[in-house]
């Protein structure tokens, strides 16, 4: 299952790095699907800050392991595994890279990269494959307005105030 995203945008590809690589851990100031976030603990590859992150989503607990780290290319690579990804779920890639086009605009190209086991690729994988490309649209639009704004987009405000939120705040270790 792969899915792939492109934006271009009038926010620099390096303020858009350096809310999402260099402050890679805080996506739960902007992303209205993250409700807590903070550093993996350990070695971190390659030269990045961190060796990843954690997450309370949406889709509960995602612990994130950064693969590649770029600053100069601004583009970084991660491995996603959650608590409540099914077994089938057998590796899940997220690619992220920001291009400078020029007089202060960029591209955000986003390619997530999900290995299912078979049959579930055929009988799930699409299903997947629509919640987390509206996801993942989403969530560029809570950068790209984070970015812009310095503030989080106005609906983040609502998913965080919901109780599901609340609740995964409050158990966040």
């Amino acid at each position: 299952m792969i899915i792939e995203l492109k934006q271009t945008t009038n926010v620099s590809a390096d303020r858009l790095w350096q809310v999402f690589g260099e402050q890679y851990p805080d996506i739960s100031k902007w992303s209205r699907g993250v409700y807590a976030s903070k550093p993996r603990d350990g070695i971190a590859p390659n030269g990045a800050p961190f060796l990843g992150r954690i997450c309370e989503t949406s889709f509960g607990k995602l612990t994130e392991t950064i693969e590649r780290y770029e600053p100069g290319q601004r583009a970084i690579t991660y491995l996603v595994k959650g608590e409540k990804m099914p077994p089938f779920v057998k590796r899940m890639e997220n690619n992220w890279h920001f291009r400078d086009l020029g007089n202060g605009s960029s591209e955000i190209a986003m390619r997530l990269n999900g290995k299912l086991s078979f049959p579930f690729n055929i009988l799930m994988g699409w299903m997947m494959k629509l919640q987390l490309k509206k996801d993942l649209a989403t969530n560029i639009e809570d950068l790209i307005y984070f970015a812009e704004n310095e503030r989080p987009h106005p609906k983040k405000d609502q998913a965080d105030a919901s109780p599901k939120a609340r609740k995964a705040r409050e158990a966040f270790v």
